[in-house]
Order: structure tokens, then sequence, then C-alpha cells
């Protein structure tokens, strides 16, 4: 081995755990301090949920990149409140979607999403597709519009329960239709309405990709468009239903990371560039797509601004359709 070689080699040596060590110093004590120095933890909803496949399908890299533990903890219908009450010192972490910003908006919550949170990152999209069952003779939403018109209260159709997502965004579809009139038939649970759905005892609903698209390409169930304004790489043989008969209409499910209120800024922006790479790794991308949703990274405000228009949106409907539980 040459002189040149030799020293090479023992610059490779020693300059791979300092760049790990670097990697991980946290500028918010002002005095490189690594963080975390010990185990972290993400809690999510019910085992097989949206978070829950994003979690587990970042915790590899996670726990690589960051050389500590990550546990993921399933807490159902409590990790908000855990997540809202912990230490703000970033070891704490929530991942959450469907309608926790704005489920205080419609039922009381034991925390204020608005104080008791702070955003780190986007972490998933998906979009909707509205789906009616063979019976009904509309092949568009422009045809569904204007049979609901032609026939006020005869369609039906079906959510997970009053104030669930499917709920307020087909009531949305309905008030920018001009306010026809398509009954709402809560269940509990979106399994026991889309069992209905198939029997033709509700004629349309909202679904997820990853529930509509099988019962879709089966023929179980016919797709008159997809709830976004531009093209899903999931659906992309779907029209929109923005250009099939009502401009404009969107509705992005979307699941993000929370750390509580008051965790020092450094500590956010850690778990921003961290998550985000993990959401880049091509073997998370396809976890989560597999999943049926896409993975999407954002800054800090980028995700503060989503959920402040969206909030927004969702106080103004709650009003006017006067939601009560």
């Amino acid at each position: 081995m040459t002189a040149k070689h030799l020293v090479l080699a023992i610059l490779s040596v020693v300059l791979i755990p300092v760049s790990s060590v670097v990697h991980g110093q946290d500028p918010s004590t002002g005095s490189g301090q690594a963080f975390p120095t010990r185990p972290v933890r993400i809690l999510v909803s019910s085992p097989g949920g949206t978070s829950d496949i994003v979690g587990r399908s970042m915790q590899p890299v996670l726990i690589q990149r960051l050389g500590q533990t990550v546990i993921i903890q399933n807490s159902p219908g409590l990790s908000g409140a855990i997540v809202a009450k912990a230490v703000p010192d970033g070891y704490t972490v929530l991942i959450e979607g469907g309608n926790f910003w704005t489920q205080h908006l419609i039922e009381p919550t034991p925390y204020d999403f608005l104080k008791d949170f702070a955003p780190v990152t986007l972490t998933t999209i998906a979009t909707s597709l509205l789906v009616v069952h063979p019976s009904v003779p509309a092949k568009s939403a422009r045809e569904l519009i204007a049979l609901a018109k032609a026939q006020p209260g005869k369609l039906n159709y079906g959510s997970s329960g009053v104030g669930s997502g499917a709920h307020l965004n087909m009531e949305l579809f309905k008030a920018m239709a001009g306010g026809v009139d398509i009954v709402h038939i809560p269940y509990k649970g979106s399994g026991v309405a889309i069992a209905d759905l198939l029997g033709g005892q509700i004629q349309v609903m909202l679904l997820a990709g990853n529930q509509g698209l099988p019962l879709v390409r089966a023929g179980k169930l016919r797709a008159l468009g997809v709830a976004s304004l531009v093209p899903s790489p999931l659906v992309p043989d779907l029209p929109l239903i923005s250009e099939t008969g009502l401009p404009g209409y969107e509705t992005i499910n979307r699941t993000a990371i929370f750390v509580p209120a008051k965790t020092p800024g450094a500590r956010i922006n850690l778990w921003n560039r961290e998550i985000r790479h993990a959401l880049e790794v091509p073997q998370v991308a396809k976890g989560i797509l597999a999943g049926g949703y896409e993975p999407k990274g954002s800054t800090p405000e980028e995700l503060a601004a989503m959920l402040k228009a969206e909030i927004e949106t969702t106080a103004k409907l709650v009003k006017s359709i006067g939601i009560r539980y």
C-alpha cells in the first residue's frame, strides 16, 4: 500500500463516525450536544391505519439515521392527548391524519389543536374517489348532480359517522353543487357503510383510493371521478371531479407529523429533515404507496398554512350544516 492509499484509508475510518455525530448535533443547545441521546416515541393511531403504515415504513431508516431506538406506539383515540401533554423536548412525536386538526370544531377534545401542537412536516396525501352503486345511471359528477337535482332526496350517501372526513367532504360537494339534496346516512365505521353501498341500500360514497379502487376494478362500484385538482398517480386513469362537473372541488386526505408546542425550533427542523429524507427512501415510498397513499413532505410553514386553510373551510362548513353530536 502506498503512503497516499494509507492516508486515505485512515481518513475514511475517522470521517465515518464523525459525520454520524455531526448529523445528530442539536443547534438549540448552542454546545453541539447530540440529539437524540435516548429512544424516541412516535405515537400513531390504530394498528394498520394510515399513520401506523407511515410510521412503521419510516422506522428502519429513522433508527439508522438517528442512531437510537425509535418506538412506534399505537394509542387509538389517545395519541393526540398524550403528545399534547408530553415534555416539549423532541422525544415524543405524533403522526395523525383524517380530521384530527378539525375535530375540535365538531366535538370537545382534550387538547387545543392550535395551541398544543407544533407542525413538523406533511407525510402523505391521498385523494378520494366519488363512487356509486352500479344501479345509479350517472357516469360523471355532472350527471350525478343533475340526477340529484331532478330527484331531490332520492339518493343517499354513507359515511363512517357524523363529522367524519367522508361526511364533511360530501357536504362540501353538495354545497358547491348548489345545495343538492343527497341524504346523509351515518354509520359506525366505513366497513359497514361500504357493505351497504355494495348492497344498494345507499347509492353514493366518497372513498379513499385504497378502499374504493379494488371495488371499482372488480366492477362492484362505479367511480365517477377523483376528488383532486391534479391527476393522482394512484388512479391516473380516472377523471377529475373538478373537470367533470364541479370546478374547484378538492378533498385531500393528509397525514402529518406534530410535536408538542414549545418544542425547540432546532429539534423541529431536525425532525423535519429526517422525516423528509425517510420519505424519499425508495423502500419507504414503496411501503406507503402500497397502502394507497403518496409520500409527500413539506416545511413546517407549508404544513401550517395548509391546516389553517382547511380549518377555516371546515369551520364554515360545520356552521352552515349545523353539525351536532
